[in-house]
């Protein structure tokens, strides 16, 4: 069994400059890792690399990109995170089957979010109420990492969708 964590996750293409902001100040992890919607969460597992790597590959070859749109912040405990309020059927599809093939079980409380703040502890409510309430990012890939013993991530596949979405359309997209 690989003694290292490993987890999947989707990035997020065009964030927007103010949660790329509050991002940096927050989250502890916005230097190791890019803002990303979690799949399967960090897990140990009997599956190999490649075991998990053709699953990803079958799973996700007939995947297309896709804009999602995000609801405002929200404080849940000592997370800020960006909930996805567009497409979160497709996001549970994936996390379920791929949990599975990863031989987990799928969370009953899954919700699809970008976290933008962990562990904050101190928060000047009005800098939250300053945010954005509505905004969206696309999603072209998914990423299979190993996190490493000082939290970087070491990424075994990056599996890109078809369809990739153009950067002149990205900017269309700001909901």
């Amino acid at each position: 069994m690989n003694s290292l964590h490993r987890c999947i996750f989707l990035p997020v293409v065009n964030l927007s400059g103010e949660f790329k902001k509050f991002r940096n100040r927050y989250d502890i992890l916005s230097k190791k890792c890019p803002p990303h919607i979690t799949i399967v969460f960090p897990f140990h597992s009997l599956k190999t690399n490649d075991q998990i790597v053709k699953a990803i590959s079958s799973i996700c070859k007939n995947l297309n990109s896709l804009t999602l749109k995000l609801g405002g912040p929200i404080k849940n405990e000592d997370f800020i995170v960006l909930p996805v309020i567009s497409n979160q059927k497709w996001i549970i599809t994936i996390h379920e089957k791929l949990s599975k093939k990863c031989g987990l079980q799928p969370s009953t409380h899954y919700q699809p979010h970008i976290t933008i703040g962990r562990k904050v502890t101190k928060l000047n409510n009005s800098e939250l109420a300053k945010l954005s309430k509505n905004s969206s990012v696309n999603i072209q890939s998914l990423v299979f990492e190993e996190i490493q013993a000082d939290e970087s991530s070491k990424v075994l596949l990056e599996k890109w969708f078809t369809n990739k979405i153009l950067p002149s359309k990205m900017n269309k997209s700001k909901t």
